[in-house]
């Protein structure tokens, strides 16, 4: 471990088992010293603190019966080294104290862009309030014009919803495929002159006979069991193409998966053959003649 210490007039270098320590001549500033550790040593470069005066000497020596002597050198090096333990303590707190002030300010922006940010999506949320009710106002104002003048709402009893801003051809378009419409054409379409004439005609003593005839009750019957029947078939159809999409899916799904599995699955390798050996053939002498 290696230990390097500068003060005002005081430079130590710890390196067990070495120590270099000198009492220097005069003052430098401690807080711009730079030591330089290296292969060869270490070298400090430190700024004189009376920049101009020429030491003599690096080292201050001391002298028994003069003014510099061993305690007033020592007493000189405890304060020096007193001071800089001081001002690095300062600096630290310094640097905390600053930290914490930068804390505090990113907080204090982070809180500020935060109520910026609600009070904006609260003045939106009453501007687009007062809009919506200057609309059911406006709607309402229309609705009681028109049940003042005996108009039937747009509204009213049908299966279509309106916006307010669709404009005449928009609206008469929806209205033609109101509920209310449908039963209007129905109904044009089954009392037919014919029908109105049987059901406003008398009897022979003169009464009024109220009803539909026979044939046009079938017809409107028939009518709708048809519509019944379509509407049963639509939705058999909608449950069939359900049913099939849905299996559809599981088939591509299970065939995906078991692609998968048979991929993953480790096939061991065939079993070595057997060497099968060739038999020797036996070479028989034949007598020579």
């Amino acid at each position: 471990s290696l230990d390097v210490f500068a003060s005002s007039c005081y430079l130590k270098v710890n390196a067990p088992p070495y120590l270099f320590s000198c009492d220097l001549e005069g003052e430098i500033v401690d807080a711009e010293c730079v030591a330089t550790v290296d292969a060869k040593g270490v070298e400090f470069r430190c700024p004189k603190a009376f920049p101009g005066t020429t030491w003599g000497r690096l080292r201050r020596e001391t002298k028994e019966g003069g003014p510099e002597t061993k305690a007033a050198t020592a007493e000189r090096r405890r304060a020096s080294v007193e001071a800089a333990h001081a001002r690095v303590t300062a600096e630290k707190k310094a640097a905390v104290e600053k930290k914490a002030q930068m804390d505090k300010a990113y907080l204090e922006k982070q809180w500020a862009l935060e109520r910026t940010r609600r009070e904006t999506i609260e003045r939106r949320q009453d501007e687009e309030m007062s809009l919506e009710r200057e609309r059911l106002r406006r709607w309402q104002e229309e609705g009681d014009a028109r049940a003042a003048a005996g108009v039937l709402s747009y509204d009213s009893g049908e299966d279509i919803e309106y916006d307010s801003d669709d404009d005449a051809e928009t609206r008469a378009a929806k209205q033609k495929r109101t509920r209310v419409a449908r039963e209007r054409e129905f109904a044009d379409a089954i009392l037919t002159p014919d029908a109105v004439a049987a059901a406003e005609s008398e009897d022979a003593s003169g009464v009024a006979l109220i009803g539909v005839p026979d044939e046009a009750l079938e017809k409107m019957l028939v009518a709708a069991d048809d519509d019944d029947e379509d509407a049963e078939n639509a939705a058999r159809e909608a449950r069939v193409a359900e049913a099939k999409a849905k299996a559809k899916a599981k088939a591509v799904a299970d065939a995906a998966a078991a692609r998968s599995a048979e991929r993953a699955r480790s096939v061991p390798p065939p079993p070595p053959r057997p060497r099968r050996r060739r038999p020797r053939r036996r070479c028989r002498s034949h007598p020579r003649t």
